[in-house]
């Protein structure tokens, strides 16, 4: 399994942006089977069933993989997230 990865420094140059391959090792390959095969899809079930009125919401939560409840994920927030999950793993 791999990841595409966007490489922006050098798109004033090209004129556009390069995508980057990297391959997930195993344990981060299972993970992101089970968050994209069964977490995120029970998820935007949820979403359908609190909120089946809503459904820009829904479509958020099935077009998109990082969402912040009612909107996408901005690179600080992810990076937040990261950052406590590491601390925490690293026990400080």
């Amino acid at each position: 399994m791999a990841i595409m990865a966007q490489y922006s420094k050098t798109s004033a140059i090209k004129g556009h942006d390069t995508l980057i391959p990297h391959i997930l090792n195993t344990f981060c390959q299972e993970i992101a089977k089970v968050i994209i095969f069964q977490t995120h899809p029970f998820a935007e079930q949820i979403v359908s069933i609190l909120f089946p009125r809503q459904h820009d919401l829904l479509t958020l939560w099935r077009t998109n993989l990082f969402v912040k409840f009612d909107c996408l994920f901005t690179t600080e927030d992810l990076s937040g997230v990261l950052r406590v999950a590491l601390l925490k793993m690293i026990d400080i």
